[in-house]
């Protein structure tokens, strides 16, 4: 099976079926978020541009890094973005476009590559 589209309610269904402990977040209008466990840490999965992206995030609240940490464990990852929000706290992200269609093994990939990225950075965190 090839998709070009994917709703949350579907994205949370493939994680589950992997192990993921994945579910729709029922409290958002645009029923477009998708909750999930990664590494014991609450992080969600968006479905936006009409299901053909998924953004899977994870906020560090209250943990600040240099821009010099920060740029660093960038250069050397080429998967996951960190950036800085309005507060100076350190968020994760990973952006899966299905343009041209992808199989749900492939998000599902993508989705073990976010929660490597997040154990990865957590250790910068600890180790900082």
């Amino acid at each position: 099976m090839v998709l070009d589209r994917i709703d949350a309610a579907q994205l949370a269904e493939y994680l589950r079926e992997e192990g993921y402990a994945a579910k729709l977040d029922e409290t958002k209008e645009e029923k477009n978020v998708v909750e999930m466990k990664v590494n014991g840490s609450r992080a969600v999965a968006f479905v936006w541009d009409e299901g053909t992206t998924i953004e899977f995030f994870m906020g560090y609240g209250d943990q600040t890094l240099s821009l010099a940490a920060i740029n660093q464990w960038s250069n050397g990852n080429r998967v996951s973005r960190i950036s800085i929000d309005e507060d100076g706290d350190a968020q994760l992200s990973l952006r899966l476009h299905l343009d041209g269609g992808v199989t749900p093994n492939w998000i599902v990939i993508h989705a073990g590559a976010f929660r490597e990225d997040c154990e990865a950075f957590e250790k910068v965190i600890r180790d900082k």
